[in-house]
């Protein structure tokens, strides 16, 4: 019998759960960027944003991830709003780069 990987269970559920819920939402975005559907981990993390606006880390995974998909515009609106939310200016680094968006 085959057993469903962690982040699996945890897209399941975000699909059937409220779709408010940052930490499954957070969590299915990561397990689909773990399994290299980048733009599906996208869309959760758009969802994200939008429910939970002042969430700083959404804001900067959504960064980097728009940066790893060449959108670097979107990439450093992203990173900004993490900036404006708390994250430091070291941590608000896009890969690559050396100083921050």
């Amino acid at each position: 019998m085959q057993r469903n990987h962690p982040s699996t269970e945890t897209d399941a559920l975000a699909r059937r759960g409220d779709p408010l819920n940052a930490v499954a939402l957070f969590y299915a975005a990561e397990g689909e960027r773990d399994r290299g559907e980048r733009e599906i981990a996208l869309l959760y993390l758009q969802d994200l944003v939008r429910a939970w606006p002042t969430l700083a880390d959404a804001w900067l995974v959504l960064g980097r991830l728009h940066g790893e998909l060449g959108n670097l515009a979107e990439a450093r609106r992203c990173i900004l709003q993490a900036r404006r939310r708390g994250v430091s200016v070291e941590e608000a680094v896009l890969p690559g780069q050396s100083d921050p968006g």
